[in-house]
């Protein structure tokens, strides 16, 4: 789960055993680590007690707390789409309003002329990973920020490209009565 196998054992982290609450130990291992949780043992010497370490996320992932993960046991997450920068424990972006949530970053909302791309759209459900700003396509704008889904262009005006223009008016004499028009040319002279 993008743990880095490649590790270093001279930099791995070692330390006596301790006692950990997994609900307050969100911050046991350095940022862009997580605690690797060794699976339940059949006979464990205390029940309830599982044995861990600290292992540094690897190369397209990353981890803001050592407890949070991907299907809510401890793991890294996948990098979003949107990153400009991403790696162990730093991740960066150039377009839209990031927030953390749940040791992960969830995108919110997008600058004026972008939309949404977000991880419902994925078969089987929420992949973080696919979350990015997209500019709009053909016959489509958001103007009104924070944009989260392009609107269809209005009637009387097209927008013949993807990207974060706003959609332009039908030519001086031409209207145009269908939403979302591509072209100039969905734009009919004015009778």
């Amino acid at each position: 789960r993008g743990l880095d196998a490649q590790a270093d054992p001279a930099r791995s982290m070692a330390s006596a055993p301790v006692l950990l609450n997994l609900s307050t130990g969100r911050l046991a291992c350095p940022p862009g680590s997580v605690l690797a949780l060794d699976p339940p043992a059949a006979a464990a010497a205390v029940p309830g007690v599982r044995a861990g370490a600290c292992a540094r996320c690897g190369p397209g992932s990353y981890s803001l707390e050592a407890l949070a993960g991907p299907g809510g046991e401890p793991g890294c997450f996948a990098c979003p789409a949107g990153a400009h920068y991403c790696a162990a424990g730093q991740v960066s972006f150039r377009e839209g309003d990031w927030r953390e949530v749940n040791g992960s970053y969830t995108l919110l909302g997008c600058p004026l002329g972008y939309g949404m791309a977000r991880a419902e759209e994925a078969a089987g459900g929420f992949a973080q990973e696919l979350q990015q700003c997209v500019p709009c396509g053909q016959g489509s704008e958001c103007t009104q920020a924070p944009c989260r889904s392009c609107a269809p262009c209005r009637a009387g005006s097209f927008k013949d490209a993807t990207g974060t223009h706003s959609c332009r008016p039908c030519p001086a004499g031409s209207f145009g009565g269908t939403p979302g028009a591509t072209s100039a040319n969905d734009c009919r002279p004015c009778p």
